[in-house]
């Protein structure tokens, strides 16, 4: 059977489209409910789900899947549970991807072949490891592509050119994952930290030069409202003038976020 990633990706580049794939933590809030959860996102467009088997020591991750796959471990949510929910998925839908994301130590305990047996048996399609790098993931790769199974790798922006062909020459998988700057799972905006996908974003340069025009424009308009010695009509003239001015300064103040 062709794997459905790479049927995914064929499909979208026949149709010039691009894919959408997003990440749900099993077990948030209960088994049952990710996978009813994937299966509408599946309905509503999505065409790849990740789900991310919960650990205790997230280090690609930031707060927002810290925070999930603890309470998903307070829960009980292991590697087992994983592989029901993708037999829940797969009971009423074939056709998707399905990608599992875990770190590798309690995949290791798990025993790999036990591991990618029941991975293929449940339907998984493929395998992101964070921790695990390309040098020491040829065993793995091994096992997962003699059973149709991609292991994808992760590159970073800052991954060099070099680096990028190495990993995709070792690696079947139709497009390697490409992720931020930092962690993986919480908002980006409004936040000053440089950090990644899921972690706090520097804001662009672009942003911050626009910014400091409108902070700049800002004081300008409140100067320029400023009460001033001014009698009779001149007076009443240079109010009228001010007024869209004030204005736009309570609009600078209901927009503007530091």
């Amino acid at each position: 059977m062709t794997n459905r990633i790479k049927k995914t990706f064929e499909n979208l580049q026949l149709n010039d489209k691009k894919g959408i794939i997003l990440y749900l933590t099993t077990g948030i809030p209960n088994n049952e409910t990710t996978a009813e959860l994937a299966l509408e996102l599946f309905n509503s467009g999505a065409d790849i789900i990740e789900l991310g088997i919960p650990f205790s020591d997230p280090l690609a991750d930031g707060v927002t899947i810290q925070q999930s796959s603890q309470k998903a471990l307070e829960k009980g949510v292991n590697i087992d549970t994983c592989f029901d929910v993708c037999k829940m998925i797969r009971n009423k839908n074939d056709n998707n991807p399905i990608v599992l994301m875990g770190y590798f130590n309690p995949i290791l305990q798990y025993g790999l072949d036990e591991f990618i047996s029941k991975a293929k048996s449940c339907g998984v399609d493929g395998i992101i490891v964070p921790d695990l790098p390309l040098e020491e993931s040829l065993i793995l790769l091994e096992k997962c592509s003699s059973n149709d199974i991609n292991l994808i790798y992760l590159i970073a922006p800052t991954t060099s050119t070099e680096r990028i062909k190495e990993i995709c020459k070792g690696n079947d998988a139709p497009q390697a994952r490409q992720m931020g700057k930092g962690e993986n799972g919480a908002p980006q905006a409004r936040q000053r930290e440089k950090g990644g996908n899921g972690a706090p974003q520097a804001r662009p340069e672009g942003k911050m030069k626009k910014m400091a025009r409108r902070r700049r424009a800002r004081a300008k308009n409140e100067e320029n409202c400023a009460p001033q010695a001014r009698q009779g009509k001149k007076m009443k003239k240079w109010r009228a003038a001010c007024a869209p001015q004030k204005a736009n300064c309570e609009k600078f103040r209901s927009v503007m976020y530091f």
